[in-house]
C-alpha cells in the first residue's frame, strides 16, 4: 500500500470535489435538515428553550445522528462508487447499510471517549506536580504544552478509526484493530486533513450562526435578557443548514481513504485506486 497521500493536494481535491457535487449534497441533505428544523420549530412553539434545555439538546443530537445516516451513506456512495450510483439511492431511506453506519459511529464514539481518559490523565500527571512544586502558572503552561500533542493524538485515533464507517457504508465490515493497522502509513497526513477540513466546516457554520444571531439582535429581536426564541430558532436553522458542510467534508475524507486502501477484497484480488 502506498503511503503517498499528500496533505495539501488531497485537501484541495476534496474541497473541489465537494463543490463540484454540491447539488448532490443539497438534494440528499434536504430531508434531514427539514426534519431537524421542524423538530426545533415544534419545540420552540411548545415553549422549550432549545438553546439551553439539556434534555432537548441531547434528544436533538440523537435525532440528528439518525436522520443524517442516509445522507452519509449516499455521500460515501458518491465518493467510492461515483455520483451516478449515489443518485440511484432514494432521497431518504434507512436500511441495512444505514444501520451499519449508525452502529460503527456509536462504536467509534465510545472508543474515542474512553481514549480521552488516559490522555487527560497523562497531562494531569505531569502538569499537576509542576503546578504544585513550581507555580500555578507553570502548571498551566505545562498543561497547554502537553495538551496540544495530546489533542492531536486523540484526533488521530478518531480519524484513523473512523475509516470503519466508510467500509460500513460500502457494505463491508472492518474491525477497529484492522482500521488502525491499515491507516498506519498515512495516519498523520489524514489527521492533518481532518483538522484542516474540520476547521473549514466548523468555521463556516460558526460564522454563519454568529452572523444570523448578531443580525437579529441588532434588528431588535432580542428580549433584553438574552436571545429570544425566534433568534434561537433562526440560529438552529442556520446551524442545521451549514453544519452539513462539516459532515460532507469529513465524509469525503474517509471515502478517499477507503479508495486509497481499496475494498477488503476485489474480484481480481486488487485494491482500488482513489479517484480524487
Amino acid at each position: 500500500m502506498s503511503a503517498d497521500l499528500p496533505v495539501w493536494p488531497t485537501t484541495k481535491a476534496i474541497l473541489e470535489y465537494c463543490w463540484q457535487e454540491r447539488r448532490l449534497a443539497l438534494r440528499y441533505a434536504a430531508v434531514p435538515v427539514a426534519l431537524l428544523i421542524a423538530m426545533d420549530s415544534v419545540g420552540t412553539a411548545a415553549g422549550v428553550d432549545i438553546a439551553e434545555d439539556k434534555v432537548w439538546t441531547f434528544a436533538a443530537s440523537i435525532v440528528a445522528l439518525l436522520v443524517f445516516m442516509p445522507t452519509m451513506v449516499t455521500w460515501y456512495y458518491g465518493v467510492v462508487f461515483g455520483h451516478e450510483e449515489a443518485r440511484r439511492r432514494p432521497i431518504f431511506t434507512f436500511g441495512r447499510r444505514e444501520g451499519a453506519v449508525l452502529g460503527t459511529n456509536i462504536l467509534v464514539a465510545i472508543v474515542i471517549g474512553l481514549s480521552l481518559i488516559p490522555l487527560a490523565a497523562l497531562v494531569a500527571l505531569v502538569a499537576g506536580p509542576v503546578g504544585y512544586v513550581v507555580s500555578e502558572f507553570a502548571g498551566q503552561v505545562t498543561a497547554v504544552v502537553l495538551g496540544i500533542p495530546a489533542v492531536f493524538v486523540w484526533l488521530m485515533i478518531l480519524t484513523r478509526l473512523s475509516v470503519v464507517i466508510a467500509y460500513a457504508a460500502a457494505g463491508e465490515h472492518l474491525g477497529l484493530k484492522d482500521a488502525w493497522r491499515i491507516t498506519k502509513p498515512f495516519g498523520v497526513q489524514i489527521t492533518w486533513m481532518h483538522v484542516i477540513l474540520g476547521c473549514i466546516g466548523m468555521g463556516i457554520s460558526t460564522a454563519a450562526t454568529a452572523l444570523v444571531s448578531e443580525g437579529m439582535e441588532l434588528a431588535g429581536l432580542g428580549n433584553g435578557d438574552g436571545p429570544a426564541p425566534a433568534i434561537d430558532l433562526a440560529v438552529s436553522v442556520t446551524d442545521a443548514l451549514f453544519g452539513v458542510i462539516y459532515l460532507v467534508l469529513t465524509t469525503t475524507l474517509f471515502g478517499v481513504v477507503y479508495r486509497k486502501i481499496g475494498p477488503l477484497q476485489t474480484a481480481e484480488g486488487q485494491t482500488a485506486e482513489p479517484k480524487i
